[in-house]
């Protein structure tokens, strides 16, 4: 099984599949859906934005967006990280070309 540092914990990823996602203030970001693997090392987690969100922001919707493991500060029922919406609209448009 593979897991992925959160933190100071380790978590199996697929039990994080389908969890939902806040940020910081706990606002909803969305739904993790899938992440990316290199030399066996889980680099990014894959975000479904929120419906809501892509509508304000005017993203286009059923778009994944990339999350690093390093934000997530916990992951029970809920997955919570460590920025606001701000900032990861912000790394957001500097990480993705056609944001």
């Amino acid at each position: 099984n593979k897991t992925v540092t959160c933190g100071p914990y380790n978590y199996p990823v697929e039990e994080l599949i389908e969890m939902p996602v806040y940020d910081k203030f706990h606002s909803r970001v969305g739904t993790f859906t899938t992440y990316v693997e290199n030399n066996g090392q889980i680099n990014n987690l894959g975000v479904l934005l929120d419906p809501y969100i892509c509508e304000t922001w005017q993203l286009p919707h059923n778009t994944t967006y990339p999350v690093e493991p390093l934000h997530i500060t916990t992951a029970t029922n809920t997955i919570t990280l460590d920025q606001t919406l701000a900032e990861l609209k912000e790394y957001w448009q500097k990480t993705i070309k056609k944001y």
